[in-house]
């Protein structure tokens, strides 16, 4: 009822009568007829801005209008101006159409209702400026309603239409014809039909129409080079990233060149690194932002399949990039999620910058955690950040990446402390770091000399249990651990062969001996004659 009060005051100053040079000092009788007026008009607000029947409402509001009165105008004037109560609105607009108002007031607060989100109020807005017809700004708008409505309407017609076409030969005429149209909405009516049936069944456009469809890449409208970029995209045919690039060098529009960039990342051209290189220069952040997004797939497929990559140019224009500031947190992100994927040491720097608690951006940091581990050995001496990170830190996705930093960065027995933190799931709580975890404590355990191996298994043989019994470990490696954990029974037989009976028994139910192999399995089978008398309780005294 709030705003019912607020259109109702509105409406009352509105209607209250002003004395030229004074201020009213007495209020006039509640009998006078002014006062009745301006007391009836009230009323009838109240019920078109209170929670009335939508009738109610309008019937309110045609008998305001029917005053045919300047009080009357400035009553209903608030409603347009609320914030919100469409209903009231479209109850003015309703009585505005049915008297065929034509009050000049009305006029831009109905045009305003022609862009607005409710479709049921842009078309009362629409029937109540009929009344206005003859005035340039109405019969242009209204004109371009029409125009749209028409053009909505065929759309939906063709829609059907093709959808009814009986070959695929007639469905490639039908688009080849609309494809050459001069008209805009012909042309994306036939792109969206091309991109539907390759988005949802996975069915690429005819020969023939695909030819037609590059030529259309320089298209006037951009609506319709869009549409093209995107279905180059997901056709990821790599010989289209040329067409692409040559369309960037021309391209004015920054959310088209955005998405060049992204149809590049997607085609997986080495050859684009160069032309996205260009691009993290541009002026505006969110296309050097997508131009990085773009570098960091296309430097990840070259380094998978071609093995090696020249990664001096990348790396020098990721740093001048960084040097000039990185202030859009969208650039930001995918400035060194692109650092992280070529993990150059000369990035190290800049990735431990963004990789503490000064980043408020917890995908920023586990990006930037994420190349400081693929950095390798150069950043050894990052270790202790990657471990104060996982002590710290609150989102599960930047503790993952710094657990499997760890792994890739750890080789020393200390190294494993803080990794048991993370595989318990009364301390951890998310799987997912808790599985990434055991990999990097399986890999930091395989990289230790035996030495240090050995001190591990002798203070948590249980872990070592479960390394032998791990099923993902490679069959060589758990050989290894397997061959040190009975050298560390053998070792702790000679003062605890009771104790190393039970090891043993929990090492054989983790781990059946046939899946240890021959060798180790006789080793095991024997080092367990070895120790069972003493594992047996001594014989009683004989009888006398």
């Amino acid at each position: 009822m709030r705003l019912s009060r607020v259109v109702v005051i509105c409406a009352l100053l509105a209607l209250s009568p002003a004395v030229p040079g004074t201020f009213a000092t007495q209020s006039a009788p509640a009998s006078s007829p002014a006062a009745a007026d301006a007391v009836t008009l009230a009323e009838l607000v109240l019920k078109i801005a209170g929670q009335s029947d939508p009738k109610v409402r309008r019937e309110a509001a045609v008998q305001i209008l029917k005053l045919n009165s300047p009080e009357g105008v400035q009553a209903l004037l608030p409603i347009f101006a609320s914030s919100n109560n469409e209903a009231a609105k479209l109850a003015v607009c309703e009585a505005i159409a049915e008297v065929r108002s034509k009050d000049p007031l009305f006029r831009q607060p109905l045009l305003s209702l022609l862009d607005h989100k409710e479709p049921t109020l842009r078309e009362a807005a629409v029937a109540a400026l009929a009344g206005y017809r003859g005035d340039a700004v109405v019969d242009h708008r209204l004109a371009e309603i029409d125009r749209q409505l028409v053009i909505d309407e065929w759309v939906v017609l063709a829609r059907e239409f093709y959808a009814l076409l009986p070959t695929d030969a007639d469905r490639t005429e039908r688009l080849k014809l609309w494809l050459a149209s001069r008209r805009s909405f012909v042309r994306e009516t036939a792109l969206e039909a091309i991109y539907q049936a390759l988005k949802k069944k996975q069915v690429e456009p005819a020969p023939v129409i695909l030819a037609q469809l590059r030529t259309m890449i320089d298209d006037p409208e951009e609506s319709v080079r869009r549409r093209v970029i995107e279905i180059l995209r997901d056709l990821r045919q790599q010989e289209d990233s040329h067409l692409l690039e040559a369309r960037l060098a021309k391209e004015e529009s920054p959310a088209t060149k955005e998405l060049i960039y992204h149809a590049l990342g997607y085609l997986q051209n080495p050859a684009s690194i160069p032309v996205c290189l260009e691009g993290l220069q541009d002026p505006v952040d969110s296309v050097a932002a997508k131009a990085a997004g773009a570098l960091a797939s296309l430097i990840e497929f070259a380094k998978s399949s071609q093995g090696t990559v020249d990664l001096q140019p990348v790396t020098r224009a990721l740093l001048q990039r960084a040097e000039a500031g990185l202030g859009d947190d969208k650039l930001r992100a995918a400035v060194i999620d692109a650092m992280a994927s070529i993990a150059a040491p000369d990035c190290l720097d800049v990735l431990v910058k963004y990789a503490g608690s000064d980043e408020y951006v917890p995908a920023i940091r586990q990006s930037a955690i994420r190349g400081i581990g693929a950095a390798g050995k150069p950043a050894g001496d990052r270790l202790p950040l990657v471990i104060e990170r996982l002590a710290v830190e609150q989102d599960p996705g930047v503790r993952e990446a710094a657990v499997t930093a760890l792994g890739h960065l750890g080789g020393r027995p200390e190294h494993l402390v803080p990794l048991r933190t993370r595989f318990d799931p009364k301390i951890e709580l998310s799987v997912a770091v808790q599985k990434k975890a055991w990999e990097a404590y399986q890999a930091i355990f395989m990289r230790m000399v035996p030495k240090d191996r050995m001190q591990v298994i002798t203070a948590f043989p249980d872990e070592a249990i479960r390394l032998v019994a791990e099923v993902q470990l490679a069959p060589e490696s758990r050989q290894v651990v397997a061959e040190q954990v009975l050298d560390y029974a053998r070792d702790t037989a000679r003062t605890d062969p009771k104790g190393v009976w039970a090891f043993l028994d929990k090492l054989t139910q983790a781990v059946p001996p046939d899946r240890l192999g021959t060798t180790l399995a006789a080793s095991l089978a024997d080092l367990r004659r070895q120790i069972q008398p003493a594992t047996q309780p001594a014989a009683g005294a004989a009888a006398g």
